[in-house]
């Protein structure tokens, strides 16, 4: 199979992080998982679908299909993939929807998967394809949007576009 951005069933989830994290090469980031949180990763590479990097000095292989969310600084500048409506992936019935929708909220608290249930409040900064990110004072969680448990909404922007 031929993998490029949105053109291949991991157009909804997987590849918009993989853009994310091949921004923070270099960078130490705190990762949740499916299963795990993993504070202090220093990523060094992304190969195919994986993120390569140390934990504790320690060499980590981590699948971006199982990464719920990322926590960086405030102040790192991450650039999301803009949403593309012609294609639908395997996951348009979450994916488009979640997205559809954090594109009207502007104050949120979310849950999503991480080593049990994380929360992320604060407000949305940006809205990509398969991705929000929802920035507080104090950190940027980079959510995968397929990966959403519950969003609470707290002041919607106004639809008068």
């Amino acid at each position: 199979m031929t993998y490029y951005f949105n053109r291949t069933f991991c157009d909804c989830c997987v590849c918009p992080m993989k853009s994310v994290c091949e921004q923070l090469i270099d960078c130490e980031v705190n990762i949740c998982t499916i299963s795990v949180f993993l504070g202090g990763v220093k990523i060094s590479d992304v190969e195919d679908f994986n993120v390569i990097g140390t934990l504790g000095g320690t060499p980590i292989c981590i699948p971006i299909s199982r990464i719920t969310g990322i926590f960086v600084s405030p102040s790192k500048t991450i650039n999301l993939k803009s949403i593309k409506k012609d294609v639908k992936g395997e996951c348009a019935c979450i994916e488009e929807s979640a997205t559809n929708k954090f594109e009207k909220e502007k104050s949120v608290e979310v849950i999503f998967p991480c080593e049990g249930q994380r929360r992320c409040e604060g407000t949305v900064n940006q809205v990509g394809e398969g991705i929000v990110i929802v920035s507080s004072p104090s950190e940027q969680c980079i959510l995968s949007t397929c990966q959403v448990d519950a969003a609470f909404l707290f002041q919607q922007v106004s639809n008068s576009k």
